[in-house]
């Protein structure tokens, strides 16, 4: 599958031509000159991505540091495909030239003509870029444009760990939110537990950022013990200690692996297709909010509470999109959602078809509803025919209360559900309805009698 088809960009294809022209030739305008320091790289002229085949492969990866792969199919015969194959190409030489000083080379591996080089290499994936460095091989998940691909690159050549060593970064660490993270408390460099930690971060390396400290203050402050590494969930405020100290680095990556999957995750892109791909049973819970506008921002702080309060659940994952990081996407996820992006928007989407269902949310109310009290409306929930759904009951500052439908018989009584409510008067209860695929689909009659008596009862306001 391509990069274009994995979210639905070969749909549009005029869209894919205009993010690509405006990413490579997103010049100053005519009559505006760049002042010194803000001048923009424009492409010289000159070749330096190279077609990589049987007879210079080997050569072309002595000569480089890191190298950069676009293995691609042959361009089609067609106007359009042929432009297409220009621009891409244009893309990695404007790259190519920006890190011509840092020792990256950039290369095109064809799919039928070098199919055998491809092979050697583990090429297997095509329109997707493969970077190399040392013995690590990197698969780029990210947008297709020069800026995005240049700024992955610079973080491959950085060393895969991060030393803290004192206040400011200490600041800085604790600032990084959107992502998960690591840090691990060590004796020193020459510690076989450190070497363990470095080589696990290779793994990840860049799309996980790792850090360590040799500080004995600063390991204080994060609670940390000799030896010992936290993992952070993105948007979580406490870490999860890696049990069983000192751990190897097999360890190390098994607890990442289990765990690298967040409540809340942000699409961001440099790895925007890896995220989406990571998908439940190819259902996504989708979240589109402007950290820049009031209401965006009142929105995403109601789903870090949502992810906070039900970050022990394996089965629910939000993926958090900003339209501001995507503006040449807003167009077309407006149409295809048939939603409007001025406003935050969640919702449910088919990764195969791009099929969705969005909450409504009431354009008269004064405020955007909180975590306690988000409840769908009964057209939503009616829209839900022919799935199984799991219904989450939850409450402020309370771990998360619910029921996994496992069969026709739903497990709570209205009268139950009533009861579950008001566990406390002060305290507004929360109902999410998103969709579950499971082996044998549930359809959702026999289910609304219960949700429609849950939603008539008087529950609590919003505080």
């Amino acid at each position: 599958m391509s990069a274009a088809d994995r979210m639905g960009a070969r749909a549009v294809p005029g869209l894919r031509l205009a993010l690509l022209l405006l990413l490579v030739l997103g010049t100053p305008k005519s009559g505006v000159h760049g002042e010194e320091g803000l001048d923009f790289p424009q492409y010289d002229g000159v070749d330096r991505v190279v077609n990589v085949n049987a007879k210079n492969y080997k050569n072309v990866f002595k000569k480089y540091e890191v190298l950069a792969l676009l293995y691609h199919e042959p361009p089609e015969d067609d106007k359009a495909s042929q432009k297409q194959f220009e621009l891409e190409e244009l893309i990695l030489e404007l790259a190519a030239q920006v890190l011509e000083d840092k020792g990256v080379g950039f290369g095109m591996v064809d799919s039928e003509k070098d199919a055998a080089v491809a092979k050697k290499l583990g090429l297997t994936e095509e329109d997707s870029i493969y970077v190399f460095k040392g013995d690590e091989v990197i698969e780029y998940d990210g947008e297709f444009s020069a800026d995005t691909l240049v700024e992955f690159l610079l973080d491959v050549l950085e060393d895969p760990v991060e030393l803290i060593e004192g206040e400011r970064e200490l600041q800085a660490f604790e600032n990084i939110e959107d992502e998960i993270k690591l840090i691990g408390y060590f004796k020193n460099k020459d510690s076989e537990h450190y070497k363990a930690f470095e080589d696990a971060a290779e793994e990840f390396h860049p799309y996980i950022p790792f850090f360590a400290t040799f500080d004995s203050k600063v390991a204080k402050k994060l609670t940390l013990k000799l030896n010992e590494i936290d993992f952070y969930e993105a948007f979580m405020e406490e870490p999860v200690t890696i049990p069983d100290k000192p751990n190897s680095e097999e360890e190390i990556v098994h607890f990442v692996e289990k765990h690298r999957r967040s409540t809340l995750r942000k699409l961001k892109p440099e790895s925007m297709y890896e995220t989406w791909e990571d998908d439940m049973d190819g259902i996504h819970i989708v979240a589109f909010a402007e950290e820049a506008d009031p209401d965006g921002y009142e929105f995403l702080e109601t789903l870090k509470s949502v992810a906070q309060d039900n970050t022990d659940n394996p089965d629910l994952s939000i993926i958090w999109i900003d339209p501001d990081d995507f503006p040449l996407l807003v167009p077309y996820w407006e149409k295809t959602f048939d939603i409007d992006l001025s406003a935050p928007q969640i919702g449910v989407v088919n990764v195969t078809d791009a099929d969705s269902i969005w909450m409504e949310m009431d354009d008269a109310q004064p405020h955007l509803p909180s975590s306690c009290s988000l409840l769908p409306s009964l057209s939503f929930l009616e829209r839900l025919q022919g799935h199984q759904v799991i219904l989450w009951l939850g409450a402020l500052e309370v771990s998360m209360l619910g029921a996994e439908i496992q069969g026709a018989t739903f497990p709570y009584t209205p009268a139950q559900l009533s009861d579950l409510c008001f566990l406390s008067h002060d305290i507004p209860v929360s109902i999410f309805c998103f969709f579950h695929r499971p082996p044998h689909a549930l359809s959702c009659d026999s289910l609304l009698p219960h949700l429609r008596a849950l939603i008539s009862l008087p529950l609590a306001p919003s505080t």
